[in-house]
């Protein structure tokens, strides 16, 4: 099993040094004035927009050419890098352009492992910005994982300039604004009191409401 494994690894490393050196390449990535060149077939058998791209569109099936315009040269790269040799490292690097063409070119193991990277790097300084990443690419699993985030650091990432930009067919808002609002109603009732019982009543009481809410949140302000 190991041999195989490293058969497997050195015809990729191989032919990864093949599409670097431009050797047996049959199609041309044109990104502004450069040209990236890469192997129809490594290309397709990782993904099926790939193998219909070249199969139907005459365009690329004549040229062997394909104009991009949504991407820059250095993540693209980097794009097909991971493509050949499955390097993660890569992936780090360009998280949010990476996602962008897994979505693109409809590369499922890609866009998993750019979920797990957003994750896992997840600040109050970039969680609305995950958010909208995971909303436009409809990745769910991560959308409810920023949501959690946002919930749990209300306080921390509401203080940051993105936060304005949250619209309302996020979901992660219907859940969020009662906890924001009731969350500063408590706030300055324990400014106006003293002493933690009626603080404790209160607590009680916005919790009761807030499970009854489609996104229940726990609230410990007092």
């Amino acid at each position: 099993m190991t041999d195989e494994v490293d058969c497997f690894t050195a015809m990729h490393t191989i032919l990864h040094s093949f599409m670097k050196k431009g050797t047996y390449t049959d199609i041309n990535f044109l990104i502004g004035e450069s040209k990236i060149k890469a192997h129809k077939a490594i290309l397709a058998s990782c993904s099926t927009v790939f193998q219909t791209m070249f199969d139907t569109s005459m365009d690329e099936k004549e040229s062997n050419e394909v104009v991009l315009t949504d991407v820059d040269e250095e993540v693209f790269s980097a794009f097909l890098d991971y493509i050949y040799v499955r390097d993660v490292k890569l992936v780090e690097k360009h998280t949010q352009g990476m996602l962008m063409l897994a979505d693109k070119y409809d590369i499922e193991p890609l866009a998993l492992l750019c979920d797990g990277l957003i994750e896992a790097s997840l600040t109050t300084e970039n969680a609305v910005e995950s958010l909208f990443l995971a909303d436009l690419y409809r990745r769910d699993a991560l959308k409810t994982q920023v949501n959690l985030f946002i919930k749990q650091h209300l306080d921390d990432v509401s203080k940051n300039a993105n936060w304005a930009k949250l619209d309302e067919h996020f979901d992660v808002m219907n859940g969020i604004c009662h906890s924001f609002v009731l969350g500063m109603i408590v706030r300055w009732t324990r400014i106006q009191m003293n002493t933690p019982g009626p603080l404790l009543l209160i607590n009680q009481g916005l919790n009761a409401y807030i499970m009854d809410t489609p996104h229940p949140l726990s609230f410990s302000w007092y």
